[in-house]
């Protein structure tokens, strides 16, 4: 009770502080986000994609278990739960989620009982298989955009440089 009565009394110091202005832009930037989805011609449309993006990502987190002896007993919901803490560590401001996705997958697998080697090894599975796909998704998509002209090439011709 102390604690909130001090929160309070402080709270004019505390919206000073630069952290709280940057956690209240990030507060803001996600309402807002959320928020124009109400905007869209097609909200039911992204949100079944928005759906079925997230089924296929916690449907690879629980298939991923199914490579490794040690985490062939694990639910679905176990995969969820690694699937939460993976992304936590893929949004961490840090390149590619590289460190961070590894050590949150391992103990949210330590949480199960699989051992560290096990849960560091499907970390380093599952992060790989996923980096190795986006990456070569990404590069067969820039080259199928660089081979046809796309609707901006056809509507506004090519482009010439200043001369």
């Amino acid at each position: 009770m102390y604690r909130a009565w001090a929160v309070w009394h402080n709270r004019a110091r505390i919206r000073q502080l630069v952290f709280f202005d940057k956690l209240s832009q990030l507060a803001k930037g996600l309402l807002a986000g959320m928020l124009s989805i109400w905007r869209l011609k097609n909200k039911g449309v992204f949100l079944l994609h928005t759906g079925f993006i997230w089924l296929m990502y916690c449907l690879m987190a629980y298939m991923a278990f199914l490579a490794f002896p040690e985490t062939r007993h694990l639910t679905p919901g176990a995969g969820l739960a690694v699937l939460a803490f993976g992304t936590v560590g893929m949004a961490a401001p840090v390149s590619g989620g590289i460190g961070t996705y590894h050590v949150l997958v391992q103990s949210a697998l330590l949480a199960y009982g699989i051992s560290a080697e096990a849960g560091i090894a499907y970390a380093l599975a599952a992060h790989g298989s996923q980096t190795l796909l986006v990456a070569l998704l990404g590069g067969i998509s820039l080259a199928a955009s660089m081979l046809r002209p796309g609707p901006a090439t056809a509507a506004y011709g090519r482009i010439e440089p200043n001369r």
